[in-house]
């Protein structure tokens, strides 16, 4: 690497760099060392970012699911001032979230597979800084607890009445802004689906999708060939989506490589 990146006048600073592997924390009696630096290991939970995504060797998303929601809440607070100010409307401070804070958020949640929890964590997030938002202070006699179930409530409200408003065409505004952001990961999941289903084979992206994917496992239990060992339970990108798929009698490849539109349900199903 060092040679390669000298062909072009780069030089790599071991002195920033970090190393892992899937091995347990307890377990990992190794070191790596180049010339005058011992490299540190990164913690296996933590894993490395690469590119901006915190990349973990264990079957979880949960390093990176939690990296993107403290780069919304880094976004929001470098924005704090627009997004709070009481001069201007709350709708608008509201779509400067989405274009500003939203769009960090969701930056490659599509390629990643979130549990249920995860998920809630999205729309918990999306209250939190709407009541943020809206400056409402503690009543005199308030206790803490009350007033933050109340803000709450009231984000939660605000955020759907203005659904309601904005699907009967009342707002100048995308019908789909006001939407709890799990339904926006769910949409942008889709996409990214539809896209690799379209793409050439020979791309590597749909190459990596499609290599000993859900399809090509239940060949193999069918022949009976192949069993996955005792308590062991896999969780593949794709599997949500064909599961979902199979509820609805839906052939996912051919619909989306059709182009047509997606079921409602499948932006419902959890």
């Amino acid at each position: 690497m060092q040679i390669g990146l000298k062909a072009v006048g780069l030089e790599v600073a071991f002195d920033k760099c970090e190393w892992t592997c899937n091995c347990p924390d307890s377990e990992s009696h190794y070191c790596v060392v180049v010339g005058d630096f011992v490299l540190p290991r990164s913690p296996l939970a933590k894993g490395l970012k690469l590119l901006g995504t915190q990349v973990a060797l264990v079957n979880s998303c949960k390093a990176e699911w939690e990296h993107r929601i403290a780069a919304a809440w880094g976004a929001f607070y470098s924005r704090k001032q627009a997004l709070c100010c009481q001069q201007a409307s709350l709708r608008a401070r509201y779509s400067l979230l989405m274009a500003t804070v939203h769009r960090c958020l969701s930056w490659g949640l599509e390629v990643l597979t979130p549990t249920r929890a995860q998920l809630k964590k999205l729309d918990s997030l999306q209250l939190a800084m709407v009541r943020k938002m809206m400056r409402s202070s503690r009543a005199p006699g308030e206790q803490w607890l009350d007033w933050q179930r109340r803000t709450l409530r009231s984000a939660r409200e605000w955020i759907r009445r203005n659904k309601v408003e904005a699907g009967r065409g009342k707002l100048d505004r995308d019908p789909n802004l006001f939407d709890k952001w799990s339904l926006k990961w769910r949409r942008q999941y889709l996409s990214w689906a539809g896209h690799l289903a379209r793409l050439p084979a020979a791309r590597l992206a749909q190459q990596v999708t499609l290599y000993r994917n859900l399809e090509w496992w239940r060949r193999q239990q069918a022949s009976g060939s192949v069993r996955h060992p005792v308590r062991f339970k896999p969780w593949r990108w794709e599997d949500r989506i064909f599961q979902d798929a199979d509820l609805l009698n839906l052939n996912f490849w051919a619909h989306a490589i059709a182009r047509q539109p997606w079921p409602a349900e499948m932006f419902h199903f959890p």
